[in-house]
């Protein structure tokens, strides 16, 4: 029931973006900008934080929606841990590179604030072991600045097997 719900926003969404094309005053907006990025859960016990890139492609729709594309890459180092009973014994555990390849919606709030979604495929891995699963980020953002506005937001990632929160900073481009 959850794939069919999905399916019928998607079609819906992409039917409003059609019709939006069609407009002369819209216009994609490109950002891209850093990421910092703290794990969670599993994640956690792990990679101490991360650090990355965020790229997104947005066309507004209409009514304050907009839809689009996101990508973005996140680097997690990993932690040192020792274990001392009965004797001292120490791990290095490796980094994670996570990529997520998204559709973004997203609504913009009357007081300039943004909440999104963001639906897709998230790519975990290490150099043992790799993992394709379904990603979600949820998301708040808003625009800083008149000339050359800045996009600051916070966001909740989460897949099968790695979840985290972060703040990313998006330029225009």
């Amino acid at each position: 029931m959850k794939k069919v719900i999905l399916i019928v926003i998607a079609l819906s969404m992409s039917l409003h973006f059609l019709h939006a094309q069609d407009r002369q005053d819209s216009k994609w907006v490109v950002t891209a900008g850093p990421v910092v990025a703290f794990p969670l859960k599993f994640l956690h016990m792990f990679h101490s934080f991360g650090l990355g890139a965020d790229f997104a492609a947005i066309h507004p729709i209409s009514g304050g929606f907009s839809a689009g594309a996101r990508a973005n890459y996140s680097y997690f180092f990993g932690k040192e841990s020792s274990n001392t009973t009965g004797g001292t014994i120490s791990s290095h555990y490796d980094a994670t590179h996570i990529f997520n390849l998204l559709g973004d919606v997203n609504y913009r709030l009357e007081n300039g604030l943004t909440i999104g979604l963001d639906l897709g495929l998230g790519l975990s891995l290490t150099h043992v072991y790799g993992d394709a699963s379904f990603a979600r980020i949820i998301y708040v953002a808003d625009e800083v600045g008149k000339k050359n506005p800045v996009i600051f937001g916070l966001y909740f990632d989460e897949t099968n097997f790695q979840k985290n929160i972060g703040l990313r900073a998006g330029f225009r481009i």
